[in-house]
């Protein structure tokens, strides 16, 4: 399925910041990347990763469900403004989430996040943060 990550047991991976870019270019250390768009970010693909701090997401239009669930030094998130759902529980388990900065404004991230006027079970985190509008990488 091109065009969609499906990365699993990336547990091990000493990286601090994963960023998908637009140019479609993934890259997760020196010996690992590859050149697809990615427009989702599947199921528990960074799921318990020890290290990451940080995760820059430029094309993606989906996060799906516990992406980056028990990710415990998770501090800080970018989301680009086409991002169209956020998954049940995708950032579950990151008590240190800080900051979430979304490209596009309070509006589009309300649209993003709701579904059926209710937050997706899970995700109340992202309302313990900082969170800045129009924010660009």
């Amino acid at each position: 399925m091109a065009g969609i990550l499906f990365y699993h047991g990336h547990r091990n991976c000493s990286d601090r910041l994963i960023r998908i870019s637009r140019r479609k270019k993934i890259r997760f250390d020196a010996a690992v990347s590859f050149d697809v768009p990615v427009y989702k970010i599947a199921s528990r693909a960074f799921s318990g990763t020890k290290q990451l701090k940080g995760v820059v997401l430029e094309g993606v239009y989906q996060i799906m469900e516990d992406a980056f669930e028990d990710c415990p030094v998770l501090t800080a998130v970018w989301l680009p403004k086409k991002l169209k759902k956020i998954g049940k529980n995708a950032f579950l388990g990151c008590p240190n989430l800080r900051f979430v900065f979304f490209e596009g404004g309070e509006k589009e991230w309300w649209d993003t996040l709701l579904r059926d006027g209710v937050i997706p079970e899970g995700n109340a985190s992202l309302f313990q943060t900082k969170l800045f509008f129009d924010c660009f990488v």
